[in-house]
Formats: structure tokens, C-alpha cells, sequence
């Protein structure tokens, strides 16, 4: 139908798991660097890459 070959599809299927057990430590990480900002009363900016995980979950 859409002219990928099987071997795509169930590579992607089989992804899955690894894609959302990432995105899980990606929300952990940003809840942890929130809060490690929230007790230093906002003293630490962040910076770099650190600062997209931040704004990506605002």
C-alpha cells in the first residue's frame, strides 16, 4: 500500500518499546532538573541541551 517493505514496518513495530521506555527517562530527567532548580530557588540557570529538555515539557 504504501510501497515500504515489510521488514520496515516491523522494525519500526519492534522500536516501539525502546522509543517510549526513552521518552520515559527523558520525563524523569526534566521532573529531576526541575527540581533541583525549584530547591536552589531558581539560582541555576540551564544551559545547552539541558535547557530544550526543560522547555520541551513546560
Amino acid at each position: 500500500m504504501l510501497g515500504l517493505p515489510r521488514s520496515t514496518y516491523y522494525g519500526w513495530l519492534a522500536s516501539r518499546p525502546a522509543v517510549a521506555a526513552r521518552q520515559k527517562q527523558d520525563e524523569d530527567l526534566v521532573a529531576e532538573i526541575r527540581e533541583i532548580h525549584a530547591a536552589s530557588r531558581g539560582a541555576y540557570v540551564l544551559r545547552g541541551s539541558t535547557r530544550r529538555y526543560v522547555g520541551a515539557v513546560a
